[in-house]
């Protein structure tokens, strides 16, 4: 970047005054059927790959900075809309610019700190013979297809941009279908706990279930349309035989709603269960301290007569007397409680 005032090509552009350029470098790998080659390339030797008889992948560290944007735009010619979904964050979605084509995407990793799941948004801007990803630094989150690459993978090796931007869906995919699949574990046992030890305390575990529904909707919901227009999208950007794997990733994208959909469904129903649980419960209550009062009111009623210690009431002078009343007492409660049972008002 040269010193001293600069031409602004956008105009629209969120940063409205540059920073100093940015000092860092970027995980560049190149690639094609017969090699690969990776480098660690400073900001200032970052170009548009000129070799279209290979794939260039260069991978952009988070997290990004408005200078630090800015600077990749001019270099890519990046639309200034795109840097603006970059850096301030949107669902998933996928927009066509003609010489290449953006996807954000989300990537879902569960943090067991705050036993909540995390939502990182991944950006992935393909052209005719390179990929730019904007995700961790060094590409660590895209290891495995890293891996893959090196130990020459017949496939990737051989396929164009379009099946590099696949591959790296799909891992994305793949590593949130295993947050579902966590999840959905999790929601097992909760119903379970509903069902065998109903707890007050439970609620707190379903508000969490529905929080964690809410952010995997968020996430993988709106990836269904971005999908679905990148595998019918019209551009010579994407091959033929890449498309049929674009269907795969969309079966993938179908199968992860409908397990949150059942997540949806079983929060709304465990909610249920616990509040019939809570009126069950007092309802158990209600019944017994009905129960009792209802045994000791004829109770109250002898111990009120025989207590009013009246001068000319002869029971207060008889010898048996005060084993007569106990023995009422007795009578009229057992016989109560005799008639509750066989009437099926004690049993729990």
């Amino acid at each position: 970047m040269e010193s001293g005032e600069s031409k602004n090509r956008y105009p629209h552009s969120p940063i409205e005054q540059k920073e100093p350029e940015p000092e860092t470098t970027f995980y560049v790998l190149y690639y094609d059927a017969s090699g690969f080659r990776e480098e660690e390339i400073e900001l200032k030797n970052l170009n548009i790959p000129k070799d279209e008889k290979g794939v260039t992948w260069i991978n952009i560290p988070a997290p990004l900075n408005p200078s630090l944007l800015e600077t990749i735009g001019e270099k890519f010619q990046l639309h200034p809309l795109l840097l603006e979904d970059l850096l301030f964050g949107q669902r998933p979605k996928l927009d066509d610019y003609g010489d290449y084509i953006f996807l954000l995407s989300h990537l879902l990793e569960f943090n067991p700190d705050s036993n909540e799941v995390d939502d990182h948004q991944i950006g992935i801007v393909m052209g005719s013979h390179y990929v730019l990803s904007f995700s961790d630094k060094y590409g660590h989150l895209f290891k495995p297809i890293r891996e893959k690459i090196k130990k020459g993978s017949k496939r990737i090796r051989s396929q164009g941009a379009d099946y590099l931007t696949y591959s790296l869906v799909d891992h994305l995919l793949n590593h949130s279908f295993l947050v579902l699949e966590s999840i959905e574990d999790r929601f097992d046992m909760l119903e379970k706990k509903l069902i065998e030890k109903p707890d007050p305390h439970l609620l707190v575990e379903i508000e969490w279930s529905k929080r964690q529904t809410a952010t995997l909707r968020r996430s993988i919901v709106p990836m269904r349309e971005a999908i679905h227009r990148l595998r019918l999208l019209d551009s010579d950007l994407i091959t033929p035989d890449t498309r049929v794997f674009l269907n795969d990733i969309y079966d993938h994208v179908i199968q992860s709603i409908e397990m949150i959909e059942s997540f949806r469904e079983s929060s709304s129903g465990m909610l249920e269960v616990h509040l019939l649980n809570l009126n069950q419960r007092m309802n158990d209550i209600m019944k017994v301290l009905t129960l009792v009062a209802t045994i000791f009111v004829p109770l109250t009623f002898f111990a009120t007569v025989f207590g009013m210690n009246f001068e000319y009431m002869p029971e207060l002078k008889l010898r048996w007397a005060y084993p007569a009343f106990w023995g009422l007492i007795v009578l009229v409660s057992g016989g109560m409680i005799t008639y509750f049972y066989k009437k099926g008002w004690l049993s729990s």
